[in-house]
Order: C-alpha cells, then sequence, then structure tokens
C-alpha cells in the first residue's frame, strides 16, 4: 500500500514505572523530503536511546523528514527543593570552628544562611534510567499510528492517481477516434491551396504528399509507450513497498511522450490534447512528490 510522507502523530507513555517520575510525551512529525532524514530530541537522561530510536525509525520509514520529540515533565514533587545533608553538615562544622577562633561570643549560625549556601539546596534529580524498554516501546507504538496515517493519506492519494490514469486514458482514445479525420482533413486542406494556386498534381504527387505528412505527424509509438507507462504506474501502485522514486521517474517518462506527442502534431485538435495530458500529468506529479 501506498504511504505519504506527511503525518503526524503523539502518544503519552502511560505506565506505572513512568507516572512514578513524571509526563513522558512523545511527538512525531513527518513531511516530504528526498530521502530518510532523521532530527531526535530527547532529554538529557534518555540520550543513551538514540541509536535505538534512529534505528526503530529507519526500519519502519523509508523517506521523509521526520522529527522525532519526546517532551519529560517530573511530577510535581520532584520539583521541590531537597537539602544537600553532607555539604549543609561541613558547612555547620566549618562555621563552629570559626566560632571557637573568635574572643568575645559568636551569634549562631542562621538556618537561613545555611540555606543560601551555593549547592546546599537542590532540585530532585528526574531519574528516567527504568524506563528505557517502556520509552522504546511507545516509540514502537506511535510509529504504527504514523504508518497507518500515512497510509491512509497514501489510499487518498492513490484514488485521486487513478481518477488522473482514466483522465488520460479517455484523452488517448479521443486521439485516436480523430486521427483518421486529421488525415482526410489534411487532404482536403492540401487540395484546396493547390486549387487556390492554380496548380495541377497528379494523383501519385498527392498520395506521396499525404504520406509523407502521415509520417511526419504519426504519433501511434507515442500513444503505445504512454499506455504502457500507465500500465506501469498502475503495477507500481498495487504493489506493496515504497514506490514514490518508481513513481516519479514514470511521471518524467510520461511527460517527455507527451511532449513529443505535442511537438509531432499538425493539428489543433492533438496540441490541445496535449496540453490536457500536461495538466494531468502536472497534477500527478504533485501527489507523487508526496508520497514515500
Amino acid at each position: 500500500m501506498l504511504r505519504s510522507m506527511t503525518a503526524f502523530a503523539q502518544h503519552g507513555i502511560k505506565t506505572e514505572k513512568a507516572a512514578r517520575n513524571g509526563e513522558l510525551n512523545w511527538e512525531l512529525r513527518c513531511v516530504n523530503h528526498r530521502f530518510l532524514e532523521q532530527t531526535v530530541r530527547l532529554p538529557e537522561e534518555l540520550r543513551v536511546l538514540e541509536p535505538q530510536i534512529r534505528e526503530r525509525i529507519s526500519q519502519r520509514l523509508h523517506r521523509g523528514k521526520v522529527e522525532c520529540i519526546l517532551r519529560a515533565k517530573p511530577r510535581e514533587e520532584y520539583s521541590q527543593l531537597v537539602i544537600n545533608y553532607p555539604l549543609a553538615e561541613h558547612i555547620i562544622q566549618l562555621s563552629r570552628q570559626i566560632s571557637g577562633l573568635l574572643t568575645n561570643n559568636a551569634a549562631p549560625i542562621s538556618p537561613v544562611e545555611i540555606l543560601r549556601w551555593p549547592g546546599v539546596l537542590q532540585h530532585q534529580e528526574f531519574d528516567l534510567s527504568a524506563i528505557h524498554g517502556d520509552v522504546l516501546a511507545s516509540l514502537d507504538y506511535l510509529l504504527s499510528e504514523i504508518i497507518e496515517n500515512r497510509e491512509r493519506e497514501g489510499a487518498r492519494i492513490v484514488i485521486m492517481l487513478e481518477e488522473r490514469l482514466k483522465a488520460i486514458e479517455d484523452t488517448l482514445a479521443k486521439i485516436k477516434t480523430r486521427l483518421p479525420e486529421i488525415i482526410i482533413h489534411q487532404r482536403e486542406q492540401l487540395n484546396s491551396r493547390l486549387a487556390e494556386a492554380h496548380l495541377l498534381i497528379n494523383s501519385e504527387r498527392l498520395e506521396q504528399e499525404i504520406l509523407f505528412f502521415a509520417q511526419r505527424s504519426d504519433i501511434q509509438e507515442e500513444l503505445d509507450r504512454i499506455h504502457s507507462h500507465i500500465a506501469e504506474v498502475r503495477r507500481v501502485i498495487a504493489e506493496d513497498e515504497s514506490a514514490g522514486r518508481r513513481l516519479d521517474f514514470l511521471m518524467q517518462e510520461l511527460n517527455r511522450e507527451t511532449n513529443t506527442l505535442g511537438s509531432k502534431s499538425l493539428d489543433t485538435f492533438i496540441t490541445q490534447a496535449a496540453v490536457n495530458l500536461k495538466v494531468l500529468l502536472e497534477q500527478m506529479r504533485e501527489q507523487i512528490q508526496n508520497l514515500e
């Protein structure tokens, strides 16, 4: 199934071990890109998991610019201040030693003064070392959700591509139907111009001119190639694999054949039909740029 490269998903880690530490939330964004490009942002305590996270992403996604963010918010009680008791006791001991050197009775040290000392008051650390497995399992769930989103968008793109392919086939059928009329019209035009110029030409020479025109304006080969490329587009769409680059190449081939078709045209109908084909191909190309 074809997948779009554009998707967004969020997922919170709800396990008991994670809840004891605080809130952890994944956010994954994917946009179009020629190759797979990853940006991973993690809390410092989980930076050690980055290689495994990148590996998991590359195993599941093949193209696109992927931004993977894990946000951590400690529980409220974990954000409270705690006392560095060894440092506080050391300061008190030093204060008593200084007091003993003084000749006059020194005032006792104030607890507030001890708390103001740098390093005595500290924030509780946010320990995430015990939930590495939960973090990776949550990422796997998020990647599955992203893939589902991309497949739904890909299915919508496939519907659009099929509509455009059908419109291209209808245009080709009209061209084929019109070709005999174009040859007859060209014959009549040539006879009319000869009559206006009061020139006489035998029927054999006239048939040679008509044959020359037919050879110059023969577009059957281009029509056959366009049909062949359309069949290949449908085959690629039906495959269960990454197809964006292959389809992009086929769009280039279809555009090349359409350009040749237009350059060979000696009739306004085919010229307009070639323009319509290019419009349809451009609409397809824009959507294919979104495919993985």
